[in-house]
């Protein structure tokens, strides 16, 4: 019997559940709201607001609201400044020689050499057409999601809408920090921190219902915590090649479940995501970032993971001996227009671009942003 994509989201999210409703109508705000407070049933997790600890206030639910967040502005910046990569084909190195029909000419002492197909993944986000005033409207975008609970608390939001509102909040955030450091082409110093500072995700760059929040805490703290689910990890943006990708569309309570379903089958299939070498697991290091969502890592995340992966790689990882956390590529995802027509690696990676389901050709990228841009900065 063939299973809905909420059903099967909920089977991989591991206890994870969604709702289904309509929402009819919107207003023209960035932040539009519908309230209907007869349909709220609230539910409540973890210890009441105001306790010792300030996460136990985000695990409050009203299931059955009608409270709608408008992501509008967020989604135009999204579908303007991301470029869609198609999903690897998964073949390695060993398998392309293999297939070489100059290598199987002139022997195996011939091949055309080969290169890393995972800097080639992942959806890419043209940091450098952004002006300052872009910037801006994502930083704007981002201050409006931090003071929306002061009208509407969160705990009005039914659990869909307070996934996507989250998801949202951590990516304009992340995606704001970048775009401010840009130029910038490597994250593993942000990521790590150094001596005097600590890591940007530690940093205490928000603050919601008064309680002042870093990238981590919302990851950790407050997602993996109540929603109990591994599948959140994949609609953390990371800013680098080696996390899940951006999406070009902004979460909704209505779309979140399916993205997330997406880009967690996208990942953990890409090379990005999971390697079996030598009968061991290798998985990205976005498993050990976020560990709190497996309490028994090993045994939690390979059967998480089984459930994802396709075809024979599956029966790899389950007869796998021992997991560890190694894969990442620290490169910033991004892409100039100037070196999708040079260099090998980039040029291959120019034939997998997509946008909106069609395919761009070089050189297009421009115009069609430019367009997008403006349409966004028309929303302000």
């Amino acid at each position: 019997m063939k299973t809905s994509g909420t059903q099967r989201f909920d089977r991989l999210g591991k206890g994870l559940k969604f709702g289904r409703r309509k929402i009819t109508s919107r207003g023209g705000m960035i932040l539009a709201l519908i309230l209907i407070p007869v349909l709220a049933t609230p539910v409540t997790a973890g210890e009441a607001p105001g306790s010792a600890d300030p996460f136990a206030r985000f695990g409050s639910f009203a299931e059955g609201s009608e409270l709608v967040v408008d992501h509008r502005v967020w989604n135009t910046m999204l579908e303007a400044t991301v470029v869609v990569i198609k999903p690897s084909a998964r073949k390695t190195s060993r398998s392309r020689r293999a297939a070489d029909p100059l290598r199987e000419k002139a022997g195996t002492r011939l091949s055309r050499g080969s290169r890393p197909v995972a800097p080639l993944e992942s959806n890419r986000v043209l940091f450098h057409l952004l002006s300052r005033e872009h910037v801006e409207l994502v930083a704007k975008y981002r201050r409006e999601l931090e003071i929306l609970p002061n009208s509407y608390p969160l705990a009005d939001f039914d659990k869909n809408e307070q996934l996507a509102y989250w998801l949202n909040l951590h990516n304009a955030t992340l995606f704001e920090q970048l775009a401010r450091r840009y130029p910038i082409s490597k994250l593993k110093s942000l990521r790590k921190g150094r001596k005097n500072k600590p890591s940007l995700w530690d940093e205490k760059l928000l603050t919601v219902e008064g309680v002042a929040l870093s990238l981590n805490d919302i990851q950790n703290n407050i997602l993996i915590r109540h929603w109990n689910s591994p599948m959140v990890l994949y609609g953390f943006y990371q800013g680098a090649v080696g996390g899940p990708s951006l999406s070009n569309n902004a979460f909704t309570g209505e779309n979140v479940h399916g993205i997330l379903e997406s880009k967690a089958e996208e990942f953990v299939n890409s090379h990005r995501g999971v390697k079996v070498w030598h009968g061991a697991a290798r998985v990205s290091l976005l498993y050990e970032w976020g560990k709190a969502a497996f309490p028994d890592w090993e045994s939690d995340l390979a059967s998480h993971l089984a459930q994802i992966t396709t075809g024979p790689r599956q029966a790899e990882l389950m007869s796998a001996k021992g997991v560890t956390a190694k894969l990442y590529e620290w490169n910033v995802a991004e892409i100039k227009n100037e070196n999708l027509s040079t260099g090998r690696a980039l040029a291959a990676a120019a034939s997998m671009v997509t946008r909106g389901g069609a395919t761009h050709v070089p050189g297009a990228y421009d115009a069609a942003t430019v367009t997008l841009l403006r349409e966004a900065a028309s929303q302000k």
